[in-house]
């Protein structure tokens, strides 16, 4: 299934290797809690340029196995996380 149509977000992934999680808000914006140490940080990307865009499309294809499905409870645990005070 090929179409984007805007019913189908958010979509949650995970990288492979743990470090980030992301919450895809549309086809141009999405959401990154990544790990970096102990630490948990949050970025919110806005696809202004096409590569950025391929990267958001890449990541909803989730094709090539370093990227992996998730459910919204748990990207929800990391956002808890790095919403914490230090």
């Amino acid at each position: 299934e090929n179409s984007m149509r805007p019913e189908r977000f958010p979509v949650y992934r995970k990288l492979a290797n743990a470090h980030s999680v992301f919450r895809i808000e549309s086809e141009t914006a999405f959401s990154e809690v990544q790990r970096i140490g102990g630490r948990f940080a949050v970025f919110h990307i806005k696809a202004h340029t096409y590569p950025e865009r391929l990267r958001i499309m890449d990541m909803l294809e989730a094709a090539d196995g370093s990227i992996l499905p998730m459910d919204q409870a748990e990207f929800d645990v990391w956002l808890a996380k790095a919403q914490r005070p230090v």
